[in-house]
C-alpha cells in the first residue's frame, strides 16, 4: 500500500503533466485559452483533444467555474467548438450533476498586423438543475 506522501507526489506529477500549454496568464484574466487555426506551413493548429483537456483543467482550477477560449478565424472557431463538445461529453460521462454551457461574443483582434474579428467563448460549469 502506498503512503500518503507517495500518492501526493504522484498527483503533483500528474498535475504538472496535465497543465495546459496554451494557457495565457495576464493581469486581467488568468483563465484564458487561445486557439490557433494554423497556417499550414509554420504554425500548427491547436489540437482539439488537448484543448478539451485544458478546458477541464482550468475549470477544475478556477473556483468560479468558468474559462475563456479566444479564437480568430473560422478554423479556430471550429476547433474550439469540437473541444467544447468533447469536454462537455467528458463531464457528462463522470458527473451527472454538472453541465457545460457557453456564451460567445466578438472582440477586436489582429492577425499579421491586420485587424480581424475574434470570438471569445466563456465556458461555465453549472449544476444540471439550472441547465434545463
Amino acid at each position: 500500500m502506498a503512503s500518503i506522501s507517495e500518492i501526493a507526489n504522484k498527483e503533483k506529477l500528474l498535475e504538472n503533466l496535465n497543465k495546459p500549454s496554451n494557457l495565457i496568464i495576464n493581469n486581467d484574466d488568468s483563465y484564458t485559452l487561445r486557439v490557433r487555426g494554423g497556417d499550414g506551413a509554420d504554425k500548427k493548429s491547436t489540437d482539439p483533444v488537448g484543448l478539451s483537456r485544458s478546458i477541464l483543467h482550468v475549470l477544475r482550477k478556477n473556483q468560479d467555474g468558468w474559462v475563456n477560449v479566444q479564437c480568430v478565424g473560422a478554423k479556430s472557431v471550429f476547433i474550439a467548438s469540437i473541444a467544447f463538445q468533447m469536454a462537455a461529453s467528458e463531464i457528462e460521462r463522470y458527473s451527472r450533476s454538472v453541465r457545460l454551457v457557453n456564451t460567445q461574443w466578438t472582440y477586436a483582434a489582429e492577425i499579421g498586423g491586420k485587424p480581424a474579428k475574434g470570438i471569445c467563448m466563456r465556458i461555465f460549469a453549472i449544476p444540471e438543475l439550472h441547465a434545463r
